[in-house]
């Protein structure tokens, strides 16, 4: 975990490929997540959310 606690905006746990998917809807882009049951899709959303 390379990022500083006081830069991270979560209310959820998100790993390596979820913050990406967090830093891409921060930075203000639109795109659709499509992944498997069981991989944080729920975690993700409800981060992008907040």
């Amino acid at each position: 975990d390379e990022r500083a606690p006081q830069d991270e905006l979560l209310v959820l746990d998100a790993d390596a490929a979820q913050q990406d998917v967090l830093d891409l809807v921060q930075a203000g882009h639109s795109l659709v997540v499509s992944a498997p049951p069981g991989t944080g899709q729920t975690q993700t959303a409800l981060n992008a959310a907040a």
